[in-house]
């Protein structure tokens, strides 16, 4: 920790010294990452839609190839200019780190060519690597690169059911080779850093790594881990400190409690940058710093480059420029989050009960429990459909029947008749299973809507959802019953059909934001959602709901992310939660932007 403290502090002492220098590198990284980099982000993102894409996969691929090779060859053109635009970056990065740690301000003109030149020796093998440090290395620092290419790209719908069936052994495999992985990014840590200051080819530069990681890997692991773990200590801490200054306000001094909270939220952002830069300057400074006393920099180096001359330079003159462009930026964002805390409406979101049951008040998908949950006004009853054996729709949610009646059978392998003489145990009560016409009937009957999911295992269901529109298409637009399932491909089939029926499609977990589709709204796993990927899904007209919160705090949470509904067993927390979103306290408002930062 003590090192960490001390290579931080002599890098914030040159900076201070070096003003021109850091302000020239500040502007130049703030041009790639948001300027240069999201330009071509949003360039992808209109040739995908010209392109008429929904999704990324390899069968979308290959057709655009065949079919459309111009857009083709501008999306591969796309792609490898943000991939050698972060490149840049990366080594721009790593050089300016290079000149803190000699403590040597550089000319950045001199600085930019020679990262140009670098780029002309690029080679396949170095974009590999490249590649392997932004999915590995990277993060182990807190470090990455975004792109609006990835919130394109759908991991098919049978992998992510599949995902979420077998949680307990994804997750723990998940942890086995992320341990891996992190033993084989710690090794070869020092790859590219080896190509950029040496020149050296691949294999020489990963032996390099190799023979420097050799015996140090625990050492190297625990500075990149003290950086991460110490910089989110910091930003916790002073979030903690922050609003609980907050609250003091709102309890002794209700007069100044807004404009305390837009200082206060200013601060949390300027802590947040803060917290961004020191851990990425952190992470190169352990390279740097290891490859000097391995000696594995080469001393030429220094030689290479215009040195700045700081002698004669007139900091005085600049440093009101510096304060007066400080102040008028903090007054503006000051000024936005005033305003953006006083906008803010929590509004209550639309309630789905899950599987029609309310804690555990009766059996999943049974009449009486539709009933009795109805009590509490859900928007929305959620409940299972599955196709059985003779084309006929059955309530149930299970993919085998052992867990629930003790029948070691499918859905798919029966008929409905037999399905409806067995009975559910659960929640100490039994109910029968019931055919999708008699749940419909009961849920018209007392002006229930319902949120009918799909279960199917299949791939191709163009004939299981005609099969359905054709029955029941105008009792669902009727009685504004909406649908849903985890297969995407049901999904846009379904609005294909029947554009009038409301439809979503189910997402496991928020990996990589929402995907393009025909879908009316989108159904995440709420421990994974975010304001990002809502945000991004009402950009595309698309509502989200979230499953399944069931305590206040967390619908709460899912209501302040601006979730448009939430999936849940518990209908009395969604009622007391609404209750409080309007008694909701600035303090409570930084909270919830604190919480929903990542």
């Amino acid at each position: 920790m003590r090192y960490i403290r001390l290579k931080m502090l002599e890098s914030v002492k040159f900076l201070w010294r070096s003003k021109r220098y850091f302000k020239s590198v500040l502007a130049a990284h703030a041009l790639f990452i948001f300027i240069l980099l999201p330009t071509l982000g949003k360039a992808s993102q209109l040739i995908l839609k010209n392109s008429h894409i929904n999704y990324l996969s390899i069968n979308t691929l290959g057709k655009m190839m065949w079919q459309q090779p111009i857009l083709f060859m501008a999306l591969l053109g796309v792609v490898l200019s943000s991939m050698l635009l972060s490149f840049f970056e990366f080594a721009f990065l790593l050089i300016s780190v290079y000149f803190i740690h000699i403590k040597q301000p550089v000319a950045l003109h001199q600085l930019i060519f020679r990262k140009f030149t670098q780029i002309r020796k690029i080679s396949i093998s170095m974009g590999l690597f490249f590649t392997l440090y932004l999915m590995l290395i990277l993060p182990l620092g807190g470090v990455s690169y975004g792109s609006d290419l990835l919130s394109k790209i759908k991991i098919p719908a049978f992998i992510m059911d599949y995902i979420f069936a077998h949680r307990l052994i994804i997750v723990g495999a998940f942890i086995v080779v992320y341990l891996l992985l992190t033993y084989i990014g710690v090794r070869f840590i020092f790859v590219l850093p080896n190509m950029i200051f040496n020149n050296l080819p691949t294999g020489e530069a990963i032996k390099s790594s190799l023979n420097l990681t050799r015996n140090r890997f625990f050492d190297i692991l625990k500075k990149l881990a003290i950086i991460a773990f110490g910089t989110a200590l910091f930003t916790s801490l002073s979030f903690a400190i922050l609003i609980e200054i907050q609250k003091l306000v709102e309890q002794y001094s209700g007069m100044y409690t807004l404009v305390s909270a837009a200082i206060i939220m200013t601060i949390l952002q300027i802590i947040i940058l803060t917290n961004l830069a020191l851990t990425t300057v952190g992470m190169f400074l352990v390279i740097v710093d290891d490859m000097s006393h391995s000696n594995a920099l080469p001393v030429q180096e220094k030689k290479a480059y215009v040195l700045v001359n700081n002698k004669h330079q007139k900091f005085f003159g600049q440093l009101s420029a510096y304060l007066i462009f400080g102040i008028l930026s903090v007054g503006i964002v000051a000024h936005y989050n005033l305003t953006y805390l006083k906008s803010i409406d929590i509004s209550k979101p639309i309630s789905a009960s899950h599987r029609g049951v309310s804690e555990k008040n009766g059996v999943q998908n049974s009449i009486a429990a539709l009933e009795k949950t109805a009590q509490y006004h859900p928007d929305y009853i959620e409940m299972d459909v599955q196709l059985t054996k003779d084309n006929q729709f059955v309530v149930f949610h299970d993919f085998n029947l052992k867990q629930l009646t003790g029948v070691n059978q499918t859905p798919a392998n029966m008929n409905l008749k037999a399905l409806t003489q067995l009975n559910v145990h659960e929640n100490g009560q039994v109910a029968p299973i019931v055919s999708l016409d008699d749940y419909l009937k009961a849920a018209n009957a007392i002006h229930q809507k319902l949120l009918i999911e799909f279960k199917t295992t299949d791939k191709n269901n163009t004939q299981l959802v005609q099969h359905f529109m054709r029955k029941y298409r105008d009792n669902l637009i009727e009685n504004h019953h909406i649908i849903q399932s985890l297969n995407f491909e049901l999904i846009e089939d379904a609005k294909t059909m029947a554009p009038n029926v409301e439809a979503g499609y189910i997402l496991p977990f928020n990996i990589i934001g929402p995907p393009q589709s025909k879908a009316d709204f989108y159904t995440v796993e709420f421990s994974t959602v975010n304001k990002h990927f809502i945000q991004a899904s009402h950009h595309d007209g698309k509502k989200v709901f979230t499953w399944t919160p069931n305590d206040k705090k967390s619908i709460l949470r899912m209501m302040y992310f601006g979730a448009d509904g939430v999936v849940t067993d518990n209908m009395r927390a969604v009622n007391q939660a609404t209750f409080d979103a309007n008694h909701v306290t600035y303090s409570d408002k930084l909270l919830y932007y604190a919480a929903g930062v990542g």
